[in-house]
């Protein structure tokens, strides 16, 4: 009889989870007759970095700590099942006060001159003294911007750095009395099928934040948007549902950790055809070591290896008759970069670097970010033609 109501229990949390509502942020249109959609409650288009592109620039930071201190244990396990009914509510409550909603008011050009137009979004408390991780998009261009904490406390908040590359901004509040900073976890952990958490200002609702719950779709996606040239590596999908206001609101996995940062969905899949349940995270992997150096330096400092190009993959490679099946092929070595002085050419493929493999621009790029900083020299390995090769490369800081 109890293993029959666990079951019950299952079942039930499931069909809920089917219910929940739809949506997303700001829409994101033109690529390929697709829509992508912002959790920012304006139609403002995200702009992205100059340098991020289909034929893939560098762009990484630093690493993150990742510091589980003061995050109970909401680990509910009874026979092997989780019991969900208590579990999730445990977790909005502990989580919920470090969620804030945000306020913009940013000023467009229009033919009876400049207006104002009013924006919102969500962000996520980081650290207990007051600096706010949110999507750039949410508070770009801003004039004046305010951040409501979940006791319906207002503060007017300054933006220390923005990172337009990766959608991510951070903000600056001097709240008088005590805040609660989030746990921020290690999204490199997380798995397709696990239950998460969202949590945001959607549709700016008055009152306390809105709770979705779904699954994590896939890891490792790439999101185009504007003219489909553009877009952002290495994103967390999930069908947990988000809406305009949402954007820059946590991702929350079963531990009450914060595993990304809610930043698009994908609203029309081409043909007439209506996408549901298509949503993107930024991860935490990303998000940490990126507000940790906006926090410190007010931008991102990259190590540069001086190329341009594209993932290979097989597909690719029998296409245009490559040796390596996966990899980085090079399109363009940067003039006085580290990889055109250390002697790698265009068509060249990277395949690992300092030892570790590399797949693609996704993987190169995370671990430029978290490992190395400019001037570290790293040995880079790569096919030229049917020849393996070895470069020592001198990384760069972005000019």
């Amino acid at each position: 009889m109890d293993k029959l109501k666990k079951w019950f229990l299952v079942i039930s949390f499931t069909v809920v989870i089917t219910v929940l509502g739809t949506g997303s942020m700001l829409l994101l249109s033109d690529f390929e007759g697709t829509s992508v959609g912002s959790t920012e409650s304006s139609d403002d288009q995200i702009v992205p970095s100059n340098d991020e592109s289909l034929m893939q620039d560098e762009n990484s930071e630093e690493g993150l700590d990742h510091d589980n201190d003061g995050a109970e244990d909401l680990s509910l396990l009874q026979d092997g099942f989780v019991d969900l009914a208590e579990l999730v509510p445990n977790i909005v409550e502990q989580v919920a006060p470090s969620v804030v909603s945000i306020s913009a008011m940013r000023e467009v050009p229009s033919f009876w001159g400049n207006q104002q137009l009013p924006t919102s979004g969500s962000g996520v408390i980081y650290t207990d003294d007051g600096y706010i991780i949110t999507n750039n998009h949410v508070i770009e261009d801003a004039i004046a911007i305010q951040v409501t904490l979940f006791d319906d406390r207002t503060f007017e908040a300054t933006i220390v750095g923005t990172d337009p590359a990766n959608d991510l901004a951070v903000l600056k509040i001097s709240a008088e009395g005590s805040i609660k900073a989030a746990v921020i976890g290690d999204s490199t952990k997380i798995r397709p099928g696990e239950f998460v958490i969202a949590i945001g200002n959607a549709l700016s609702i008055p009152g306390s934040p809105t709770v979705t719950v779904g699954v994590v779709s896939a890891v490792g996606r790439f999101l185009p948007f504007g003219d489909g040239q553009t877009g952002i590596n290495n994103l967390i999908q999930t069908d947990a549902v988000i809406n305009p206001g949402n954007s820059g609101g946590p991702l929350i996995n079963l531990s009450g950790e914060i595993i990304g940062i809610n930043t698009a969905i994908l609203t029309d899949a081409g043909a007439g055809i209506q996408a549901m349940g298509i949503a993107f995270a930024v991860p935490s992997d990303t998000a940490g070591p990126i507000a940790n150096q906006l926090k410190e330096f007010g931008r991102v400092i990259t190590p540069l290896i001086g190329i341009r190009g594209h993932d290979v993959n097989p597909a690719t490679a029998f296409q245009e008759g490559l040796t390596a099946q996966r990899g980085f092929l090079i399109l363009e070595c940067t003039t006085d970069g580290g990889a055109e002085e250390a002697g790698m050419q265009p068509n060249d493929i990277i395949v690992a670097l300092d030892g570790t493999k590399v797949n693609n621009f996704g993987e190169l790029k995370k671990l430029l970010r978290t490992v190395y900083r400019a001037g570290d020299v790293v040995i880079i390995r790569a096919y030229r033609g049917e020849q393996l090769m070895e470069f020592s490369v001198t990384l760069q800081s972005r000019k």
